[in-house]
């Protein structure tokens, strides 16, 4: 039986050697794999984190650019506030004019465009300085008819209304016209050549 007992003994042993080499090599593998899982774990997590990254500065120059196009936007809209506030300061300098200054700057638009029969409408305002007899005295001048109309609601200045076309020369509409070819000149003026 010893020999039976040897026998068996070396095929425990054999086995047993077996079996510790496939745990050992099962154990080898589990460490590789977990150790390889780590580092690309570790890889993966570097990635995000580097796309994390670059997208938290992409952000920030998105909010620096809209900070700097909502700044500009501002000052523009300062900018054209304080224009509006030259040309509404305009508007009431002309409405001061003296009374022959007054007269004569609306004269010159009667002469030049109104026909017979037109209406000459003025705001309630300027009723005591283009009166009855002024309008008298250039429709006498003309040599037409000229009446005047309702009365408009605007600063000051005159509407010209006639069968075919309305002229408006109010206060506002002549420095309207006027902003269109001025408004350079005042921004340059106020703000400098940044204007």
């Amino acid at each position: 039986m010893d020999e039976k007992q040897a026998i068996i003994s070396q095929i425990i042993s054999t086995a047993e050697a077996t079996a510790k080499s496939i745990v050992d090599g099962a154990q080898a593998e589990q460490d590789r794999l977990v150790t390889e899982r780590a580092a690309l774990d570790e890889k993966k997590n570097s990635v995000v984190l580097e796309k994390a990254q670059k997208n938290a500065e992409e952000n920030i120059k998105r909010s620096e650019m809209l900070a700097k196009l909502d700044a500009k936007k501002y000052l523009l809209e300062v900018r054209q506030k304080a224009i509006s506030e030259v040309y509404l300061l305009a508007v009431d300098n002309l409405s001061r004019l003296e009374d022959d200054k007054y007269r004569n700057l609306f004269a010159k638009f009667i002469l030049e465009f109104a026909l017979d029969g037109d209406k000459i409408s003025v705001c309630e305002k300027d009723k005591a300085r283009l009166n009855d007899d002024w309008l008298k005295s250039l429709s006498t001048e003309k040599g037409i008819k000229l009446v005047f109309g309702e009365n408009h609601n605007y600063k000051g200045g005159i509407i010209i209304s006639g069968k075919k076309y309305d002229i408006n020369c109010t206060l506002e509409a002549l420095v309207a016209g006027a902003r269109d070819n001025t408004e350079k000149k005042v921004s340059e003026i106020l703000f400098g050549n940044n204007g």
